[in-house]
């Protein structure tokens, strides 16, 4: 909120705005009922005032959070002070000088802050811009320049607002030990249910009472919410699912249901992504796959508290605990934090499992194996173990071909393949350090060719001619400091003298700091010639260091077997603007084809690209909604949905696409 502006005076009685903030429904009365009573006291105040009930119904279904005089806050927590129709009430008394009250229903309304005092400091900000507070309790006139407030209204909104802050302390621990009740008798906690199992309502001796519409809430005492077992045609896709898994990888199964079209669980939702709402694609992906697989529901097990969030109270196995240090970004903002397998609250589920719990246990064990030491990291953002990054590229499709860990060590395989989950392009992947050698050995060869070589040989010796000897140039620089020092030396002799002769103490004052100032000069430049005449000059000459630098390139293939020079080997392949476009071919392999490296073609310096780069969004979100109709999935096809990517938007590539091998 800006203060540094100049407001106009405002009139006694102009216009009004009604604010308030809705956390979920925790008060007595509705946004109607509070808009219905500033409607009433804006008249009996004589206050223009334009606000019905049916207003702020209107107001809160379009999701928006400010219309004409109502601005209101929805499902924002009270103690951020930055909030959309709070900082639209802000600009708004800022332009209008005709505005002169708002009505607010009770303080928690307007605030349940951390710390009391800033409850306190955002009414003064208000009342100081000339507004008159109309609360149900109490109604706060404006605040004139330098006025001093008064000190029972000061006392009476900290203890008003520290009540409205420990109600979120309060409330968010009955809610987690309300949780954690539950939780332990095998019900809910909130949510959708997985696929495969529907939302019912049953009673505290878990007779089912009947099924629940999607999003629909009950509250009704002795009952509550379980999750049982779905349409029979989810439950055999699931065990279908869990066979393949056995022997075909996740993303090969979500390749095979997307090319029957059989549609994802989500398909025809919509969802909110960086606040844009979009479409599901309805497509399968190996996440989603693998997901399915671990749910323990299969096993007839429920399972609360994989995950600890919040900024007052969070998870424990015991109970709500106080947020610690770690619970925290580096930007102060609460992160969640995944919690251990020990830690979590496991019931029996209200009926028998779906599947053997010896199968599941089986297909635990070789998930975990395929995910090998990569489960649960972050995503590599280290350069200095990606010689070749955005520097390799599948000619099939033009996109380049990005890092991964194998086998303890690296590979580089089709970016198109990765982002599209394997729905588009192909496995197409070569080893790291090969490649990495085959470059190093590419160069090495272009430089190492004979002409080139004297070419080279020749430039290098021109430059180090141009260079001046590093002896001349240290004796050069003894020189020009004991100029240096003689000039200082006559300057402090004659700011000495003065400062003897001085007569008064503002004159000795004066000089005595440039007496100081030239004698520590005096020193400094003394250690410095004292350094410049002890070290040596380089017992190499400039032939010998040509010799030894032409001596270096041959053995540039055996730098890439050393993973610590990785670093060096990509800044290498930046400055010669290196680049690697490969080629695969098909091959049959017994039972299966593969796809093979078949050749390709390096380049070095500006020279033109052989096939045409992908320039488009390389983000798994962005390319679903790309509309170029040559690649459309065929599961998309069948089930009329769009997921292809839009060329025409913005690229952002991704810097952070392979997992490295340390957490």
């Amino acid at each position: 909120m800006t203060r540094s502006v100049q407001i106009p005076s405002r009139p006694e009685r102009g216009r009004g705005l009604f604010y308030s903030r809705d956390s979920g429904g925790h008060h007595e009365q509705t946004p109607t009922q509070y808009v219905q009573w500033a409607s009433a006291e804006a008249e009996k105040l004589g206050v223009n005032f334009r606000g019905t009930g049916m207003q702020i119904d209107r107001l809160i279904a379009s999701g928006q959070s400010h219309h004409g005089d109502l601005f209101f806050d929805n499902s924002v927590g009270g103690n951020q002070l930055k909030r959309p129709a709070l900082d639209a009430l802000n600009r708004e008394i800022l332009r209008d000088r005709n505005v002169s009250h708002i009505f607010i229903p009770r303080r928690d309304r307007l605030a349940r802050p951390d710390h009391a005092v800033d409850g306190v400091v955002l009414e003064k900000e208000l009342r100081g811009l000339g507004i008159t507070l109309v609360f149900m309790n109490a109604t706060l006139v404006p605040l004139r320049r330098g006025q001093r407030q008064n000190v029972g209204e000061v006392i009476t909104a900290c203890i008003d607002y520290e009540a409205s802050g420990k109600f979120r302390d309060e409330l968010a621990e009955k809610m987690l030990y309300a949780q954690l009740q539950l939780a332990s008798k095998g019900f809910t906690t909130g949510g959708r249910a997985p696929f495969g199992f529907r939302r019912h309502l049953v009673r505290d001796d878990g007779a089912a009472v009947r099924q629940l519409a999607d999003g629909e809430i009950v509250r009704q005492k002795g009952h509550h919410v379980v999750w049982l077992p779905g349409p029979d045609e989810e439950l055999d896709l699931i065990r279908r699912i869990l066979k393949l898994l056995e022997t075909v990888p996740a993303s090969r199964v979500a390749k095979m249901l997307n090319s029957e079209g059989i549609p994802s669980p989500d398909a025809g939702r919509r969802r909110k992504g960086l606040g844009v709402e979009h479409a599901v694609s309805g497509l399968w992906h190996g996440t989603m796959i693998t997901n399915i697989a671990r749910n323990p529901l299969l096993r007839a097990t429920t399972s609360y508290g994989r995950r600890s969030m919040g900024d007052r109270r969070r998870f424990s196995p015991s109970g709500p605990r106080l947020v610690e240090d770690g619970d925290f970004r580096e930007d102060e903002k609460p992160k969640v934090i995944r919690n251990p397998g020990s830690e979590w609250i496991n019931a029996n589920a209200r009926f028998e499992p779906i599947v053997p719990v010896e199968q599941t246990d089986h297909l635990s064990k070789i998930l975990d194996g395929r995910a090998g030491t990569q489960k649960g990291k972050p995503r590599s953002r280290d350069p200095e173990k990606n010689p070749l990054g955005a520097r390799v590229f599948d000619m099939e499709c033009g996109w380049p071909m990005y890092r991964v860990p194998y086998a303890g060590s690296f590979r580089y395989t089709c970016g198109y393949y990765q982002q599209s989950h394997g729905e588009c392009c192909d496995h197409n992947h070569v080893g790291g350090p090969l490649l990495t050698k085959f470059a190093l050995a590419a160069v090495r060869q272009r430089l190492l060719d004979p002409a080139m070589r004297e070419r080279l040989v020749a430039k290098l010796r021109a430059k180090l001619a141009e260079t001046p000897d590093a002896d001349t140039d240290r004796l050069r620089q003894i020189e020009q400091k004991r100029g240096t020092l003689a000039d200082v030396e006559q300057h402090y002799q004659t700011a000495a003298g003065n400062l003897a002769l001085a007569s008064c103490p503002e004159t000795f004052a004066a000089i005595e700091p440039r007496v100081k100032e030239l004698a520590a000069r005096k020193l400094q430049l003394a250690s410095e010639i004292v350094s410049l005449e002890n070290s040596q000059a380089s017992t190499i000459t400039p032939h010998e260091s040509v010799d030894a630098a032409v001596a270096l390139l041959d053995h540039l293939p055996t730098l890439a077997e050393d993973p610590e020079n990785l670093g060096s080997i990509g800044r290498l392949f930046q400055q010669i603007d290196l680049q690697v476009f490969l080629r695969f071919q098909s091959v049959r392999k017994m039972k299966r084809t593969v796809n093979q490296l078949s050749g390709g073609i390096l380049t070095i310096g500006a020279i033109p690209a052989p096939v045409e780069k992908y320039a488009g969004p390389t983000g798994r979100r962005a390319l679903k909604t790309r509309q170029t109709a040559e690649n459309e999935s065929p599961a998309a096809e069948a089930a009329g949905l769009d997921f292809t990517p839009d060329s025409a938007r913005t690229a952002k590539l991704l810097g952070n696409v392979s997992r490295d091998d340390r957490i």
